[in-house]
């Protein structure tokens, strides 16, 4: 890679810059408006240039303020993120739970539709559904046990698939019986 180098103009600076620092005769805060006094020798001396060229003044007390709000943010982006990692790592550890049941769910408001899942626990994964009916009125018709609860219900799928009319994801249009039926076939 070649080293460029750049022709330097008489005041130091690069050849094309044109920015110039112009400081404001009595610069005021730009949050706070308090005046800003730039001689550091004087006791008074609150001034944060950081920003004079875009004629953004600081006092020190709105620079310390900013600075503890990014420094905040950041600490929860951080743990923003430890917590998605922890809920990955938990996600993962529940995963690697093969067994559980292989359930027949069905709402009277939709009529010959009934929906297969599994679950580690059906009863709790029926509470879960509670919450998006007003009437609470989802029931577990059937559940089975199985040492692969996956295995088993891509199976009931597939079956269910060939012999109801209308599918829709893990819900199918089919009776009871024969869902009760296609579960203990596996």
């Amino acid at each position: 890679m070649k080293h460029i180098k750049h022709k330097l103009g008489i005041d130091g600076r690069h050849e094309g810059y044109t920015a110039s620092w112009k400081y404001r005769k009595d610069p005021k805060c730009s949050t706070c408006d308090v005046p800003l006094v730039k001689d550091k020798e004087d006791d008074n001396y609150n001034w944060r240039p950081a920003r004079v060229a875009r004629h953004t003044y600081k006092c020190s007390s709105c620079h310390n303020q900013e600075r503890s709000r990014y420094y905040y943010l950041n600490k929860y982006k951080n743990l923003k993120n430890k917590v998605e990692i922890l809920n990955l790592e938990h996600l993962a550890r529940f995963n690697q739970i093969k067994e559980g049941f292989v359930y027949v769910l069905t709402n009277p408001a939709w009529k010959g539709w009934l929906k297969v899942g599994m679950a580690v626990d059906a009863e709790d994964r029926c509470n879960s559904y509670q919450t998006g009916s007003p009437h609470r009125d989802y029931t577990v018709q059937y559940k089975r046990f199985f040492k692969n609860r996956r295995l088993a219900e891509q199976t009931a799928h597939d079956l269910l698939s060939e012999i109801a009319p209308d599918v829709n994801g893990e819900w199918f249009n089919v009776t009871e019986h024969h869902a009760q039926k296609i579960i203990d076939s596996i």
